[in-house]
């Protein structure tokens, strides 16, 4: 596998092997994601992941998965659907082509997981933008587990792609972080 990421820039973070396991409803088991095993015999030296001068071998997101405080819908007028989004009741939450979903939390968070009652009929294509704390809304693209709505997943993303990120106020509701 090859990837050209010549144009990469700071706001972009592509993913070329993405692995979502939906463990909704499970109730149990053991699932290796990756597993690499050796053969009994010969004496060459096996390693499951290898990498090279200035690769990391491996990025955890250790965040504590938390409830928004605040989730707003707009297409011309303000629903609060937090609760909704929280696992109190389904909603649709884009019911319009043009529909605005508002994310805020008090602290910064690095995802938005996406459990859904129904999933889209074909990928539906996101824009994310964040907040500056200036009125200003800077797009970035996140790592999208959820192929377009199409399963359950999250939208990932690190804090350096998002680094003007800061507490702004949506519908009246002040210092949250926005996405």
């Amino acid at each position: 596998m090859e990837s050209d990421l010549t144009t990469l820039v700071a706001s972009m973070n592509p993913t070329l092997i993405n692995v979502v396991v939906d463990t909704v409803g499970s109730t149990g088991g053991d699932s290796h994601i990756l597993d690499v095993a050796r053969t009994d015999g010969g004496a060459a030296t096996i390693a499951a992941v290898g990498t090279h001068t200035g690769i990391d071998v491996i990025h955890q997101h250790v965040g504590v998965p938390a409830a928004f405080d605040n989730v707003w819908r707009f297409n011309g007028g303000w629903v609060d659907v937090t609760a909704e989004c929280g696992g109190v009741g389904n909603i649709a939450l884009w019911v319009a082509q043009d529909d605005v979903v508002y994310f805020g939390h008090a602290t910064t968070f690095d995802e938005i997981v996406c459990i859904f009652a129904a999933i889209a009929t074909k990928s539906m294509h996101f824009q994310f933008h964040y907040s500056d704390g200036a009125a200003g809304w800077v797009r970035f693209y996140p790592t999208d587990d959820t192929n377009g709505a199409q399963m359950n997943g999250a939208i990932r993303f690190l804090a350096s792609d998002i680094p003007a990120w800061a507490a702004d106020t949506v519908n009246g509701v002040a210092d949250k972080y926005w996405i």
